[in-house]
């Protein structure tokens, strides 16, 4: 079984942490992306990245998840990509770092 993609953050306000679902709750969970990464280099601006099946997948906001865009990396010959980290310097330059499996 596989494990229900959930990003866990907390805005840089007096909020409350507030859980995000990717891409949808309506999805069923074997078909969400596992998520293995989230930076937030900025306020309301974040990555997520992981694995989606034989891609690799990078999931991006800048207004705390209100809305999104997902990105997919396809594997090369056979080998499943997954990103891991994220480095960020400044934070609107960010290089997404992962291997394949």
């Amino acid at each position: 079984m596989s494990k229900v993609a959930s990003l866990n953050f907390a805005r840089r306000s007096e909020e409350a942490a507030k859980v995000v679902i990717l891409p949808s709750v309506l999805e069923p969970p074997e078909k969400r992306p596992l998520f293995k990464s989230v930076a937030c280099p900025a306020d309301g601006v974040c990555l997520a990245g992981g694995v989606h099946g034989p891609n690799a997948i990078i999931a991006s906001t800048t207004n705390n998840w209100s809305d999104y865009s997902i990105d997919e990396i396809e594997g090369i010959e056979g080998a499943t990509p997954t990103i891991k980290a994220f480095g960020c310097d400044p934070p609107d330059r960010c290089v997404a770092v992962g291997s394949t499996s």
